[in-house]
């Protein structure tokens, strides 16, 4: 299995754990505590994010184009951008 379908498999039990939180303080407290620098996730997260980057696939903050059937996109609207 290559680094990209690990670092999607390690992603997904944690993504289906935070899935239905309510962003703010207490999440962010809790996620400091149960998946600070010192934890085995943070670790292989990050392990897995720097190959995956390293190995040349897509810049993960690179700006996705907004797909036409986006209504606020598609009015004429100006689409977000990271640069």
């Amino acid at each position: 299995m290559d680094n990209r379908q690990t670092l999607i498999d390690r992603s997904i039990p944690f993504l289906q754990e935070v899935k239905d939180m309510t962003p703010g303080a207490e999440m962010e407290r809790w996620l400091n505590a149960k998946y600070n620098p010192e934890s085995a996730l943070y670790r292989d997260l990050s392990r897995l994010i720097k190959l995956v980057h390293l190995a040349g696939n897509p810049d993960p903050l690179e700006p996705v184009t907004p797909p036409a059937a986006c209504p606020s996109w598609s009015s004429g609207m100006a689409s977000p951008s990271l640069h």
